[in-house]
């Protein structure tokens, strides 16, 4: 079971068909990693539940501060990261991302609590793959995040 403000959640293998299957090297199991970003604990909590449970790793920053220094010593696969938050907000996150080279392709979710369209034009103008509106379906986000990582696969192996 998941919360998140007043929305509960309750999350069985039997309804994600789609669930990280985890890629092995050399015996070595290999977990996509991504980058949750938000200035709400909660959000945080509840979105680190439903994707650990994926079989996703997660690595968690509560500003875009803290996102930029752990995109540095974490390189994730994936990111999540909030629209609206203090001192830096996701949308200058987002573009300090895609400026550097070494993450410039990693796919961005941007995040928020607001559900007006300019919101989600202006998340991709800055550079987001996708756009969700809080509260998250996980179902949506977890076959979302699979099909980003999906793509940069392919692209990657091009």
């Amino acid at each position: 079971m998941y919360t998140s403000g007043l929305f509960v959640f309750f999350v069985f293998d039997r309804d994600f068909p789609y669930l990280l299957k985890k890629e092995s090297f050399n015996g070595r199991t290999i977990s996509k990693k991504i980058l949750i970003v938000d200035d709400d604990p909660m959000f945080i909590m509840s979105i680190r539940s439903i994707m650990t449970n994926a079989g996703y790793d997660v690595v968690t920053a509560s500003s875009g501060k803290e996102a930029l220094e752990k995109l540095a010593s974490e390189m994730p696969d994936i990111i999540t990261v909030d629209a609206f938050m203090s001192e830096m907000n996701g949308y200058e996150l987002t573009r300090n991302i895609r400026a550097k080279e070494s993450s410039k392709d990693i796919p961005i979710i941007m995040v928020t609590g607001m559900r007006a369209t300019a919101d989600a034009i202006d998340a991709k103008l800055s550079g987001a793959n996708d756009f969700f509106s809080k509260p998250v379906d996980p179902d949506k986000l977890l076959k979302t995040v699979k099909a980003l990582l999906d793509k940069a696969k392919e692209k990657g192996q091009e």
